[in-house]
């Protein structure tokens, strides 16, 4: 058998096993968080802040609610923005172009020399 063709097949078997172990572990999170919701963080949160709107409509603490709200969303924004301009992402558009070439595409300075 040529080893290429082992090579994919080993590569088919080892993606079909990932996307198998994560369709598992999602089955089981949902199950859990259905059924059992405070052994998952995800249950204890949702818990957690039912209880702070319960608290927040009784004392009727309407701009504290707005407020807590607008930085909950201003912290995934920041987030959000953070880990798709991660340090390597960031260095690659500060890097200047190699010193071999120009902008006319020809060696030399930076400048065109046309």
């Amino acid at each position: 058998m040529d080893p290429p063709l082992e090579h994919a097949n080993l590569e088919f078997y080892l993606t079909s096993a990932s996307f198998l172990i994560l369709i598992i572990y999602h089955v089981r999170l949902a199950y859990l968080v259905r059924r059992h919701p405070l052994t998952t963080s995800i249950g204890v949160t949702n818990h957690l802040r039912g209880h702070w709107v319960e608290s927040i409509m009784a004392d009727k603490r309407d701009i504290l609610a707005v407020q807590t709200l607008r930085n909950w969303v201003m912290a995934s924004s920041s987030s959000a923005w953070g880990s798709s301009a991660s340090p390597p992402a960031r260095r690659g558009w500060r890097k200047s172009p190699p010193a071999s070439t120009n902008w006319c595409g020809s060696t030399g300075s930076y400048g065109c020399s046309n």
